[in-house]
């Protein structure tokens, strides 16, 4: 896991500022989740566009929407 993470950061993501979040399901979505990959994939995408969706408003508010920033994720289950 820490090479996955090494390698993202010197060869893949650029040098700019990066954010971290981490998502916790209840145990009995985590199982759901599991066992079901349409469950994850679901779940997953749900997060990253709420989350995308408020850095959009984020930038808009401080006036950097009409600089053409884009929002990007990495997910590792």
């Amino acid at each position: 896991m820490a090479d996955a993470a090494a390698h993202l950061v010197d060869e893949f993501l650029p040098d700019v500022s990066v954010r971290q979040l981490v998502l916790s399901w209840p145990p009995t979505v985590r199982m759901l989740c599991a066992f079901r990959p349409d469950a994850l994939s679901l779940t997953i995408g749900a997060f990253i566009r709420t989350v995308f969706s408020f850095q959009r408003r984020r930038a808009r508010h401080a006036g950097l929407a009409a600089e053409g920033g884009h929002c990007g994720a990495v997910t590792v289950m």
